[in-house]
């Protein structure tokens, strides 16, 4: 399952404390990779993307209680969620393809 998190551009510094912090264990954000985006860029202005992609049931309910105190959080519905994945994942395949044509 892929989760996206959006909350307000105030909270960001709360919110990517608490992710940034979170380095240890199975369930850590750490060890599941995240990416933060900027939510205009989603048609979300004034908000700020948590992407995390291929994760379990279980950690989503941890996450969401580690991330709790951040007001405005929303967790985006799963048609959204998944348009914004597959922009993130073609925006990482595009980036590693121009650093292959460059050390190519």
């Amino acid at each position: 399952m892929d989760i996206v998190y959006s909350f307000p551009n105030t909270e960001k510094a709360k919110a990517m404390a608490i992710v940034e912090g979170d380095k240890f264990g199975p369930l850590a954000f750490a060890t599941r990779g995240f990416v933060q985006k900027d939510g205009t860029d989603y048609g979300l202005a004034g908000k700020t993307l948590l992407v995390i992609r291929n994760v379990s049931e279980e950690f989503k309910k941890q996450a969401d209680v580690k991330l709790k105190d951040v007001a405005g959080l929303e967790v985006l519905p799963q048609d959204k969620a998944s348009e914004i994945v597959r922009r993130v994942n073609e925006e990482e395949e595009a980036a590693q393809n121009g650093f292959g044509s460059i050390f190519g």
